[in-house]
């Protein structure tokens, strides 16, 4: 079993892992694509839920600990392709789940929030924001400020989720669903 947020600072809680996995279910295989993926454990646990996975960072030594990950899973991993880089490079495709976990200062979100929006091509998807309630980050003002409350959805635990880490006053995750419409970039 791979750690979760009990044992790894930088990760995600095992409620959260299963929360996003559902997220996956009754969809004809399931694109996922994870921004920031750290050393891979969620990434890799929630692999198996999902048809391909797609996982992008932009630090060199946590893409070698992702790959080293990667490999001692072997199989059960075969389905998850690593990027060196950032969402600017990535080519554009339909991914039904995106989980954005980088860089967690307000204008870095707001341009994940973008990028996403311009290289996602399905129809139907949802962004996914981890460390909402992370008292130092940008991220929920950045969701408070761009959807109004009944847009977003929460998921993974809602008090006391980072034990290892900076204090936390709201819930781990926020979720958006969106449906593209053609020439829309605003979600």
């Amino acid at each position: 079993m791979l750690p979760d947020k009990t044992q790894h600072k930088s990760t995600t809680t095992a409620k959260f892992r299963k929360d996003l996995m559902a997220l996956a279910e009754g969809l004809d295989k399931p694109t996922y694509l994870e921004v920031g993926y750290d050393v891979g454990y969620t990434l890799m646990a929630v692999s198996k839920a999902f048809h391909k996975c797609v996982g992008l960072d932009n630090n060199p030594e946590r893409f070698k600990d992702a790959t080293n990950l990667q490999k001692s899973i072997g199989d059960d991993a075969k389905n998850v392709m690593l990027i060196l880089g950032t969402l600017e490079a990535l080519q554009s495709g339909p991914y039904e789940v995106v989980f954005v976990d980088a860089d967690h200062r307000y204008e870095c979100v707001k341009r994940d929030w973008e990028l996403v929006l311009e290289k996602n091509t399905a129809s139907r998807y949802v962004v996914v924001f981890h460390d909402y309630g992370l008292v130092q980050s940008g991220i929920k003002r950045f969701i408070q400020e761009t959807f109004d409350r009944e847009q977003v959805s929460f998921l993974g635990e809602e008090k006391d989720w980072n034990p290892l880490g900076d204090p936390t006053n709201d819930w781990e995750a926020v979720m958006v669903e969106l449906t593209a419409v053609a020439g829309d970039t605003d979600g």
